[in-house]
């Protein structure tokens, strides 16, 4: 009998999930995506015990028919693509059909929906794979999926888990960046009772930020909305003031989806070199509008990551974007404010009003003259670093060549040295006897 099986589904569900699900803020993150990609514009999250014990995310989508419930719970089953041809062109929060699937593998899920045509809602109970119970039941249209026990029968992944405050902490994060990017629905998150995040869904990115982060920070930022060549970068930057001593407040999307990027945070951080001072990061929250066929974003379990086709426009993008804001909103020391103001109040009486714009207009024209020179190119960037490890290691086979010809040269006497050492060897020995005998008489 051969070695090689095939799994069976809960097993390969059980490692989907493994992937997929690491906390519970990854299964939070899973469904709020899916009442997102149904057309919610109002999002309830529900925690208890940092989501260990209790989730509950509730929305006012399209819901799901009664017909599709159960299967809404089998391995890659999903209403967001037909086809292979279909993930060149992913224009959804979720594609892959495995969230419901991981997630009902390792916890028990009860899952309540109702869409606009029907007049009666269903109730579907799943856990560890198997449905429990299906049931009629009265509710309104949207979907609201409840999740208890998360990890009950995985002991090794729950022993992992953190304390309660921490994993709140991480769902913390998770809806924070949802609602920054879609300031146009409502978003409210509830923990053990109590409202910690609630957005009202106007469509202004300031309100968000001002209900998350607080007055400081609103009155510290910038609307951005550039376009350079096919992309668009869209979202809000902060003046040098409220920069941070770490990047966690740099936020970075790709078609609204929240990614990591090394390539973004260099093209921030040449966007504000000379405005902040070392160690400081600043506060950036933007949005790249590209072609889905452009961006790959089938590369990530999580798809926290993605691969662009175009690194170098991507870099551009948002380098001018952050250049082109920064300049817009004459972003200049207070010393320099200081001897403009002397200097137009100066024109103001010899030359009339009319000169008052004229700084900042002779400003824009010398920044368009200067961008249209430089040629920022991550290819430029890359070169640097390693022309950079190369000549230091160049220096260190130097000094160690260098080494090698003064000993060669006789600069440094190495016979003398090791029969010095020999002695010294044998002066110790000798000494160590003699002790030796003292101690035995």
């Amino acid at each position: 009998m051969g070695n090689i099986v095939l799994l069976d589904d809960l097993t390969i569900n059980k490692i989907a999930a493994g992937e997929v699900i690491e906390r519970p803020a990854s299964v939070i993150k899973e469904m709020v995506e899916n009442s997102i990609d149904a057309g919610a514009n109002n999002i309830t999250v529900e925690i208890k015990n940092g989501g260990i014990s209790f989730i509950r995310v509730t929305d006012n989508g399209k819901g799901i028919a009664q017909d599709d419930l159960e299967i809404a719970f089998e391995r890659h089953a999903t209403s967001k693509i037909r086809k292979a041809d279909d993930l060149d062109d992913i224009t959804t929060m979720g594609f892959r059909g495995e969230a419901l699937a991981s997630i009902a593998a390792i916890a028990n899920v009860e899952m309540i929906s109702k869409t606009e045509s029907q007049n009666i809602g269903y109730k579907v109970v799943v856990e560890a794979g198997e449905v429990l119970e299906k049931e009629e039941i009265g509710c309104p249209k949207g979907t609201s999926i409840t999740v208890r026990n998360l990890f009950f029968n995985t002991p090794v992944r729950y022993k992992f888990l953190k304390k309660d405050y921490t994993e709140s902490g991480y769902i913390e994060d998770v809806i924070t960046r949802i609602a920054l990017v879609h300031p146009e629905i409502a978003i409210k998150l509830i923990n053990t009772g109590k409202t910690v995040i609630q957005t009202n869904g106007s469509g202004d990115i300031k309100t968000v930020i001002y209900s998350i982060y607080g007055k400081n920070v609103s009155e510290g930022i910038m609307n951005v909305s550039y376009v350079y060549e096919d992309i668009k970068v869209e979202g809000v930057i902060g003046k040098p003031e409220i920069a941070r001593s770490n990047r966690s407040n740099q936020l970075f999307f790709v078609n609204k989806r929240y990614i990591k990027d090394k390539l973004l945070s260099a093209a921030t951080e040449q966007g504000y070199k000379g405005m902040i001072p070392i160690g400081k990061f600043a506060f950036v929250v933007l949005n790249i509008e590209m072609s889905p066929s452009k961006v790959d974003v089938n590369v990530h379990p999580a798809k926290l990551e993605v691969r662009f086709q175009e690194e170098s426009k991507v870099f551009q993008a948002i380098y001018h974007a952050i250049k082109d804001t920064l300049l817009k909103g004459d972003l200049i020391s207070d010393t320099q404010k200081n001897e403009e103001s002397k200097e137009i109040n100066t024109q103001n009486q010899n030359e009339g009003l009319f000169n008052l714009k004229k700084p900042k207009a002779e400003k824009i024209e010398d920044y368009i003259n200067q961008e249209s020179k430089i040629k920022t190119n991550v290819g430029n960037l890359v070169e640097d670093v390693y022309k950079e490890r190369q000549n230091k290691e160049k220096t260190v086979n130097q000094e160690t060549t260098n080494f090698v010809n003064t000993i060669k040269g006789g600069q440094i006497n190495t016979r003398r040295h090791l029969r010095k050492a020999k002695k010294d060897s044998a002066r110790h020995k000798r000494r160590s006897r003699k002790e030796s005998k003292i101690k035995i008489k």
